[in-house]
């Protein structure tokens, strides 16, 4: 969110569309600029193709992180 921020603070008379693409975590941090910032829209790009096959394999650990509140 915050880098997303900072970003998009370099274009103040700009249109910002956010197309997430990564992760869940970017995910998050790209609806709490929009969140933040109302000029923010934010798309979803389908993929044409997933990967089943090698997509991810699981692990022993968790990754536990906290996001501030922002509201609805």
């Amino acid at each position: 969110r915050d880098v997303l921020l900072e970003h998009i603070g370099s274009y103040p008379k700009h249109n910002i569309v956010l197309a997430p693409m990564n992760t869940k975590i970017s995910t998050i941090g790209a609806a709490m600029a929009a969140f933040e910032r109302d000029e923010v829209q934010l798309t979803y790009g389908s993929a044409g193709m997933y990967n089943f096959y090698n997509y991810s394999m699981p692990e022993d650990n968790c990754i536990i992180f906290r996001t501030p509140s922002f509201p609805v």
